[in-house]
């Protein structure tokens, strides 16, 4: 299965236009799948009735699918566009999910898990060969040298671009807060958060990226091959200046795949003072008492003032009567607690 993952990447992978077009990991070259439509229809009409109730809610999806159509992800298709259909055409189900550790942030989600007739896209899909670094590795050599930098590729699945033979397999139904009128037809024409191929297609074209131009930027390719976890950069150095030239080569080279890099928060100030502030995190500025604001790493907290990492125990909810004393925990309640604090040394 990873070998036919690899050929059909490698054979349908592309640079058009500044930016990198792939197809989808298919499991067979005959593929037949059911109409779809109808169970696509019922899951929008019950995230209708949730947007109804909320509205807060509801302006920030049509909002999310309106800067989807806007930066090209996603396309309307006519009416006669959608009644062509092949064995290949599937409409998937999608949903909001909003981070707490991120308000105001909505991640939109495709669900190619959802079934119709008993099966879903990711039962015709391969997820590819895992290519994921180890996250105790990505720790160590994140924190091996004396400067320790990271940064954020922004909506990396959707900066790889699908073949448009495979587009329509990722239709979806939309048609705003209307409810009169009968849905649009738009197709997702990048890589979607929540296909099973979509880590692996995204993780192989970065890589590609990088190794097209490894003689003019050796070290910022090396870093880009083994120094991300997924779309988080993690690397370390021992000089400011490596650590000033290490980013702005990392942003170059993905810049020449259509990948967006940022959010660069470091433990020195000199680093990120050297690259311009539109590639800073937000927390990475010095504040009025010289101290900078915590980062998420890897799920971590990291503290950029004393180097050190560690869990942030204010994220999680603990019932109140428990807190106070008035009610002893279950060991339910233990476990949920504990079960929510990501330990990436396992």
């Amino acid at each position: 299965q990873d070998e036919r993952a690899l050929q059909i990447q490698t054979a349908t992978t592309r640079r058009v236009d500044g930016h990198w077009e792939t197809g989808l990991i298919w499991k067979t070259d005959d593929v037949q799948m059911p109409n779809s439509k109808a169970a696509a229809m019922h899951r929008l009409q019950l995230m209708e009735r949730k947007m109804d109730k909320d509205p807060e809610f509801a302006a920030a999806y049509a909002k999310k699918i309106h800067d989807y159509l806007k930066a090209g992800y996603a396309r309307k298709i006519t009416k006669e566009e959608a009644n062509l259909t092949t064995p290949r055409t599937w409409y998937l189900p999608h949903f909001g999910v909003i981070n707490p550790n991120k308000p105001g942030k909505m991640r939109f989600v495709f669900d190619a898990a959802a079934k119709s007739r008993g099966v879903c896209l990711n039962d015709f899909l391969l997820p590819g060969p895992d290519l994921l670094t180890s996250l105790p590795g990505s720790l160590l050599k994140f924190r091996q040298r004396k400067i320790g930098i990271s940064g954020d590729i922004a909506e990396f699945f959707h900066r790889v671009r699908i073949r448009p033979e495979d587009q329509h397999a990722q239709r979806f139904l939309w048609r705003g807060m209307d409810r009169r009128r009968d849905p649009d037809v738009l197709v997702m024409c990048v890589s979607t958060f929540g296909a099973t191929c979509s880590p692996f297609t995204s993780q192989a074209v970065k890589n590609l990226n990088a190794k097209e131009f490894e003689s003019e930027f050796p070290d910022a390719a090396n870093a880009i091959v083994h120094r991300h976890y997924m779309d988080d950069y993690l690397d370390s150095v021992d000089e400011v200046e490596d650590a000033t030239r290490l980013i702005l080569d990392v942003v170059e080279v993905h810049r020449r795949g259509d990948f967006h890099i940022g959010k660069f928060v470091s433990n020195s100030e000199a680093a990120l003072r050297n690259i311009p502030q539109d590639l800073r995190g937000e927390g990475s500025c010095v504040g009025l008492d010289d101290k900078m604001s915590p980062e998420r790493i890897l799920g971590l907290i990291w503290n950029l003032n004393d180097d050190s990492l560690g869990f942030n125990l204010k994220f999680h909810r603990v019932k109140a009567e428990i807190v106070t004393g008035a009610k002893n925990p279950t060991k339910r309640d233990v476990l949920r607690v504990v079960m929510s604090v990501f330990d990436p040394l396992g």
